[in-house]
């Protein structure tokens, strides 16, 4: 019973990582779009600023690669309980 609430607890984590990391891929997105983007298919003009796009670029690999080494740590730890579960229904 308590590696179930483990799972929910870290699954419940993961999901909110994963809301949490939405804006990075926007970020980087956009910010890729207005350094590298023909200047007549930038839908924004704020993206002609190169200074802002380096700003949001970094900012935006800062959130990608945080969530992502958070989410592999909680892989890590979900793993982990999903064996000591195993092991608890093979050895009662």
């Amino acid at each position: 019973m308590k590696e179930k609430n483990e799972l929910s607890e870290i699954d419940a984590k993961i999901l909110k990582l994963s809301v949490l990391s939405v804006p990075g891929p926007l970020l980087v997105g956009f910010a890729l779009l207005g350094k590298y983007g023909e200047p007549d298919e930038i839908p924004f003009e704020f993206l002609n600023d190169s200074t802002l796009t380096s700003a949001m670029l970094t900012i935006g690999a800062v959130i990608l690669f945080g969530t992502f080494f958070f989410i592999i740590k909680l892989g890590v730890a979900k793993a982990k309980a999903q064996m000591a579960q195993e092991r608890n229904r093979r050895d009662p």
